[in-house]
């Protein structure tokens, strides 16, 4: 999934294809959010196929595919916000991915670790790491739209 999430958006803008995709008659607010709408897309859509052929409940498979599109929200916003702000579309991610591991699983519990709840990896409480990634969106937005991209 992360490597799927690495060659969405943040690839055109770190390519240079990114003035390609302006030039159409689209706000950088719909180019964001389209392009997040297809990644997600991208990820549901397989994963509830997938449900289908195993044995979960539905509070289970619901719950996985849940987990997978925090994951997906978070790293997305964490692959522009990096490309934004002039790094590269994989590597600057992938070292946070690896940071996002390694703090997450100091400690031995959720009281030692207050992290681990937020986590996108992780997930310890799903609410909280929902938010977080949802602020780690809306922060890539934020800069998306105000720091523009070098076309």
């Amino acid at each position: 999934m992360f490597l799927f999430l690495t060659n969405m958006l943040g690839s055109d803008i770190k390519n240079k294809k990114f003035s390609l995709i302006i030039s159409l008659p689209y706000s950088y607010a719909e180019v964001f959010f389209s392009s997040y709408i297809f990644s997600l897309l991208m990820i549901l859509i397989p994963g509830t196929i997938g449900v289908a052929f195993i044995n979960f409940s539905a509070v289970t498979a619901f719950l996985n595919i849940l987990r997978a599109l925090i994951f997906a929200t978070a790293y997305y916003g964490v692959i522009l916000i990096s490309v934004t702000l002039g790094g590269d579309n994989f590597g600057i991610p992938f070292l946070i991915l690896l940071a996002d591991l390694i703090l997450g699983s100091f400690g031995s519990g959720y009281n030692v670790n207050p992290y681990r709840l937020i986590s996108p990896y992780y997930q310890g409480n799903i609410w909280g790491s929902l938010i977080f990634s949802l602020v780690i969106l809306s922060l890539s937005l934020y800069l998306f739209e105000k720091r523009g991209v070098n076309k």
